[in-house]
Order: C-alpha cells, then sequence, then structure tokens
C-alpha cells in the first residue's frame, strides 16, 4: 500500500496553500480508501501467496497488472524435518511466520524459544544451527535436492508439534510449472490441464502492480481529497473529528464514505476494480 498521488499534484489540483500536514494525512486516507473500494495494491509489490485448488483450469491472482512471475507451483513437498527429544518436557513446536523460525519446548530444563531469521539460512545451513542450539533438537533435509534453497521459500507453518515421536515437516513449493499462459492485466493463471484439488497447494510468486501509478488513478484520488477538504470546510461528510491547529484530523472508516458517496468518483475506478475471485 501506498499514496497514490503527491503533495505537489494535490495542491496544484485544489489550490489548497498552507496544510500540508493535513493533506498528507488525507493523502494517505484517500489513497487506503480507493485500494479498498477497488480491492488491490496498486504500487508494484512482489507476493508469494497460496491458492487453493479448484479443479478449474485456472484461477485468478489476487493482484494485478502482473509484471514478473518467478513460479508458479502446483503442489509442496516436505523439505525440513525438526524434533525434540528432551526427555523431561511435554510438548515442543515450531512455527514460521515467514520471517522467522520459532522452535519452542514445553516444560523441563530447556523450556523457552529459540529463534532463527531465516533469510540468513540455506537449508543445509539451516540444520547445522538448529542441531547446533543443544537442547535435544534435531533437524535433517527431507530431499537432498532441496539442500541449497533459501530458508526464506519455506512456507509458513503455526505451532507443528516436534516433540518425541512426533516430526515436524516444513514444506517447500514442488517443482515450478513450465507451461502456462498468464493475462497480465487482469492476473489470470490458466493451464492446459485440470488443476489438483486441495487447500493451498497452489503457490505463487510474483509482482504486481504499477510503478508509475495512472495519471486517471491519480487524478481520482485528487479528486477524492479535495471533496474530503470539502467537507472539513463544511462540517460534513465522514469526519468524526478535527483539530485544524497542528492539521490533525480523524476520519469514519478512513475516508471510505466520502468515496461511497460520490458516484461519479465510484464509476470513475470501476476500471480498476479487481477482476475475478
Amino acid at each position: 500500500m501506498g499514496d497514490l498521488t503527491t503533495l505537489a499534484s494535490v495542491k496544484e489540483y485544489t489550490g489548497i496553500t498552507g496544510k500540508d500536514a493535513l493533506l498528507a494525512t488525507m493523502i494517505s486516507a484517500a489513497s487506503a480508501a480507493i485500494e479498498t473500494f477497488c480491492d488491490r495494491t496498486f504500487k508494484s509489490t512482489s507476493y508469494r501467496e497460496l491458492y487453493n485448488g479448484t479443479g478449474e483450469r485456472y484461477f485468478y491472482l489476487n493482484q494485478s497488472p502482473v509484471t514478473v512471475i518467478s513460479y508458479v507451483s502446483l503442489s509442496t513437498t516436505p523439505a525440513l524435518q525438526i524434533v525434540n527429544g528432551s526427555s523431561d518436557a511435554y510438548n515442543a513446536t515450531v512455527n514460521f511466520d515467514g520471517t522467522t523460525i520459532t522452535l519452542t519446548i514445553y516444560g523441563g530444563a530447556n523450556d523457552g524459544d529459540d529463534t532463527l531469521t531465516a533469510a540468513t539460512y540455506t537449508l543445509t545451513t539451516l540444520v547445522a544451527a538448529i542441531n547446533a542450539l543443544g537442547k535435544d533438537w534435531s533437524a535433517t533435509v527431507a530431499q537432498s535436492g532441496y539442500a541449497n534453497w533459501s530458508a526464506s521459500e519455506l512456507l509458513k507453518c503455526y505451532g507443528i508439534s516436534c516433540f518425541d515421536t512426533n516430526i515436524a515437516y516444513m514444506d517447500l513449493p514442488a517443482c515450478p510449472e513450465e507451461y502456462y499462459m498468464l493475462n497480465t492485466e487482469i492476473g489470470r493463471v490458466e493451464f492446459n490441464k485440470v488443476l489438483p484439488v486441495g487447500n493451498n497447494n497452489i503457490v505463487v510468486s510474483y509482482t504486481a502492480g504499477y510503478a508509475t501509478i495512472p495519471k486517471d488513478l491519480a487524478q481520482a484520488c485528487n479528486s477524492l481529497v479535495n471533496m474530503m477538504h470539502k467537507n472539513i470546510s463544511g462540517g460534513g461528510g465522514g469526519i468524526t473529528s478535527e483539530k485544524l491547529g497542528d492539521h490533525t484530523i480523524s476520519y469514519n472508516t478512513e475516508a471510505e464514505s466520502t468515496l461511497y458517496n460520490s458516484d461519479e468518483l465510484r464509476g470513475s475506478l470501476s476500471y480498476y476494480m479487481r477482476f475475478g475471485t
């Protein structure tokens, strides 16, 4: 998420002067309201997302326009196995939030957490780091072909038990697909085969959004800021409180009420609304 217009552009459009801090706050609120209405993020951003296989031949990415697809994988595979054998504990778990791997022992002399930053390791060096913790932690690479993959490619997991005979498996995306068709503008990915049915079994790494915000989208944001400012001056709209002395203000639902009350503005944004489900 990012601002869809600039302070200079808003000032030129509205003619408002001497309220830079207030306008900056309103630009951010207006940008957020537009992205909520369109159900998309407009600034170019990289994503790695999981999708459910539905048995169709296609699916829609959450963001568009798509500029790069790094990979599409139609399944996941166990890549790392972890277990803890502390004799005086009663449980141990693995959590990975996409950034930090947290290993937790419950009870006994080793009770507590150890954390490792995934991006600093390959699977091989991550295994070595886990084993070096001691505390009866043991890790191995489940498939040698993934030994040199970055640990940051591991899929998120939460509260997986890895105590005693319960081995925790951390997954990676399986081999990327080579053949598919992509409609970059609407983010539709289509295959010449039926996609496997499953829950979060499709993994896509991609970049989508605009490096430069389109002029009509920036203008819509300018217009919304202007409407919001008029609401302040007139005391109406979605404003719930104001303090103009130091240019602070709060809004109901981040200016969404102002946007939803303008048929013209909503119409100008219809082209940018997220396509597909």
